[in-house]
């Protein structure tokens, strides 16, 4: 927790916002990290345990060593094995985000096209209308000054 005792010159101040945004950004963990901490940790707590048990390995005989070995062996390779699970699940998760992504994208550029097209079809209709109008008052003027 940090106490902050407010000051009366602004450079105070300003220094002292930028020592709390620092202390914040370091309190701050990287979710990534946490998540895959979160996914290994009994594998590693396991890891924790066999290296305790081998430092105390001068009392144990051999054979149990060995079996300590392969143990701390598969539970390395188990290890390894979910964190490949973990990073596809992950991997997963993006290229559907980023799917959903590129699909959001392509229907904004279909409205754009589509909205472009309505415009350019209204622009054009309204220009026909306006010829057929000036042909038309044309005609009724041309009628008059043959007069």
């Amino acid at each position: 927790v940090l106490s902050m005792i407010s000051t009366t010159k602004p450079a105070y101040e300003k220094s002292q916002a930028r020592t709390f945004q620092i202390a914040v950004r370091n309190a701050l963990d990287n979710p990534n990290q946490v998540m895959m901490e979160r996914a290994t940790k009994k594998y590693t707590d396991r890891a924790e345990d066999y290296y305790r048990t081998i430092s105390m390995g001068e009392s144990l005989d051999q054979a149990t060593l060995t079996v300590n070995r392969t143990r701390a062996r598969d539970v390395y390779k188990s290890r390894k094995a979910h964190e490949g699970e973990f990073a596809e699940a992950w991997e997963s998760i993006n290229l559907d985000q980023w799917k959903r992504n590129q699909k959001t994208a392509h229907d904004r550029r279909m409205l754009k096209k589509r909205v472009v097209e309505e415009l350019e079809r209204r622009r054009t209709s309204h220009q026909e209308l306006e010829g057929e109008k000036a042909k038309q008052q044309t005609w009724r003027d041309m009628g008059a000054f043959d007069e």
